[in-house]
């Protein structure tokens, strides 16, 4: 079960004409690149609203478009499956809270963006602790049940509450102590769970740190005198190296610190029963992470969510280029889109969504358009990224070069020609080889480029034919399937 179209209309940045986002064909996860204020968190909270409980739902017209004036703005969501895919509708004459397949969604989602992070140690900046108490019972297991009560804890939590209101007598106080027991009992067991998933998740970030969550005492309490509850407190430790660190959120890195706020957060996630459509949405999270701890967070998706349907935003157009390169090889597909920014005759910022084309498509387009120069630049592109996306792929040996600009084509492919596969044989037959050969000089050398063009039309067709046949080769070897 997933999302297979999105479309949105006069819903915060978006403006005018419905955005349609069309999955149905080109991918089961989204990734969208976009410029700071281009609309990658409208469609976030598009997203996060709409799956939304029934209780205390958002209503449309709070989040229209200051600018939009009519009554017609939505979000629509197609989910389903490949056989059916009803549609559901969100708009100020109708929501779609009340359908079991949003319901359930809407317990199960997970939406971070960077700000949910720092709700692990960037707003207790000031404390000597950091107190997720409220984050844990409200937010991460909100919607897990608690395995003696069976009921989830935020539920079980707001009836402690209501009781706690109550005028005291003995059958108040009996029914009280029950669920203060199972709560605190059921707690405390659910939070070594946690702890034990979200270390498994922090050690692949392999930044030598280990979590624990501690609740004081024996846990939530009623005080003796007044009628209030006492001890609301969940205590996040954080070991560096084998040592327990006081005021961890003062002492570790950003990237330290994001990596522990986001596996404890997608720990939550895996521990919370799962529904027939699971979502988790990642908002520009990686801002406080350099490349080296992004490429991990992937490799974790790619593990522990590959059942959910992904969606990933960024500002970082060199992000996206690597993530749409890493991502080929998942079992599930990928849509790419990108969002701009631009001016209206008003003065506002419209947003619209333009489609990702890969190198070749895009060659294509500028082949039509008799633009040939244009046409062997992506060519070129596409060459460049097949070859490296292959020898990443089968972890080829290429030569080392310092400067990343000197890594020249030439290496790739010198390695890429003469590749044999461990059960034998060569993995480009000589006929290809020899087409490749024939282009590289000319149409494949990036020097050629900055000359008048000297190829014709003829030349530029056949040689993104070949590049296309080339990179369909190499996308059919399976992983670690050529001979060192």
């Amino acid at each position: 079960m997933r999302i297979t179209k999105i479309s949105i209309k006069d819903f915060r940045a978006f403006r005018g004409a419905p955005t349609v986002i069309d999955l149905t064909v080109e991918g089961h996860n989204l990734l969208v690149y976009g410029e700071n204020g281009s609309g990658k968190s409208s469609l976030f909270q598009a997203l996060n609203l709409f799956f939304s409980p029934l209780i205390n739902a958002p209503k449309f017209e709070d989040n229209k478009n200051i600018y939009v004036t009519t009554n017609d703005g939505h979000i629509k969501l197609d989910i389903g499956d490949d056989t059916s895919s009803p549609t559901y509708e969100w708009e100020e004459a109708a929501i779609p809270f009340k359908e079991k397949i949003v319901s359930d969604a809407s317990k199960t989602k997970g939406f971070l963006d960077y700000r949910s992070l720092l709700e692990t140690h960037f707003i207790q900046r000031y404390s000597k602790d950091v107190d997720i108490f409220s984050l844990t019972v409200n937010t991460l297991l909100a919607n897990f049940l608690n395995p003696i009560k069976k009921i989830p804890f935020k539920t079980q939590f707001a009836n402690i509450k209501s009781l706690v209101a109550k005028r005291r007598s003995k059958y108040r106080d009996i029914e009280l102590k029950d669920n203060l027991d199972s709560f605190n009992a059921g707690l405390i067991s659910t939070l070594n769970e946690l702890s034990k998933k979200s270390n498994e998740i922090l050690a692949l970030f392999e930044h030598s740190t280990s979590i624990s969550f501690l609740v004081p005492g024996k846990g939530i309490y009623e005080h003796a005198y007044y009628k209030q509850l006492e001890n609301q407190a969940i205590y996040l430790k954080v070991s560096y190296n084998g040592k327990e660190i006081t005021g961890h959120h003062h002492f570790l890195n950003e990237s330290r610190l994001s990596a522990v706020a986001i596996s404890i957060y997608l720990a939550a996630l895996l521990l919370t029963p799962p529904s027939q459509l699971r979502v988790i949405f990642l908002d520009d999270v990686l801002i406080g992470f350099d490349m080296s701890n992004r490429l991990p967070l992937l490799n974790i998706l790619s593990t522990h969510f590959s059942d959910w349907q992904i969606f990933l935003t960024t500002y970082d157009r060199v992000w996206f280029e690597m993530v749409r390169f890493r991502v080929k090889d998942w079992n599930s597909k990928w849509a790419y889109a990108e969002f701009y920014c631009g001016k209206s005759d008003e003065g506002d910022i419209p947003i619209y969504v333009k489609e990702w084309r890969d190198y070749l498509g895009i060659a294509r387009e500028h082949l039509d358009a008799n633009d040939l120069k244009a046409a062997a630049i992506y060519i070129r592109s596409a060459y460049e990224d097949c070859l490296k996306h292959f020898a990443d792929k089968q972890n080829l040996h290429i030569r080392y070069c310092v400067n990343p600009k000197d890594q020249k084509a030439d290496y790739f492919w010198l390695v890429v020609s003469k590749a044999q596969l461990k059960t034998g044989g060569s993995v480009l037959d000589a006929a290809l080889i020899a087409e490749v050969e024939l282009y590289r000089s000319a149409i494949l050398n990036q020097l050629s480029h900055t000359a008048p063009v000297t190829f014709v039309r003829r030349e530029v067709e056949d040689s993104l034919n070949t590049i296309n046949k080339l990179q369909a080769k190499l996308d059919t070897v399976p992983k670690s399937a050529v001979a060192n």
